[in-house]
């Protein structure tokens, strides 16, 4: 699977994070982008209107406090650099899907299903 080209013309991604039955809320920010996440045959497995977090303050911020997000919504985590990237869901009042990609836009990992305020560490090599 692989991200759509007009996202990687807008920025690198690593991780999309995802509200699980949501409610009709949307993410913090003002940025947003389309993101598309494709399968081996070009079907379309996910279509979100993302906002962006791309800086140090916007990542940790994450989505602690906000609402459910709608089913057609995300948040977009943006890293520096590809390395070992982690996510938690502390603070976070929903259950949240991430999708974790490589600097090519290659989905890594996904990790489904994260409940509410989970504190657990999720980890993934070479995401960005």
């Amino acid at each position: 699977m692989a991200f759509s080209a007009r996202v990687w013309r807008t920025l690198l991604a690593t991780s999309i994070v995802l509200g699980l039955g949501g409610c009709g809320g949307s993410a913090s920010g003002g940025d947003e982008v389309a993101v598309r996440v494709v399968g081996p045959a070009n079907e379309a497995r996910l279509a979100v209107v993302a906002a962006i977090a791309d800086d140090e303050f916007e990542r940790a911020a994450g989505l602690i406090g906000q609402e459910p997000l709608a089913g057609d919504r995300g948040l977009l985590i943006v890293f520096p650099v590809e390395d070992d990237v982690c996510i938690v869901n502390t603070g976070v009042s929903f259950a949240i899907d991430a999708v974790f990609s490589d600097s090519e836009g290659r989905v890594v990992a996904v990790e489904r299903s994260i409940p509410a305020g989970d504190s657990r560490l999720r980890c993934h090599d070479d995401t960005r």
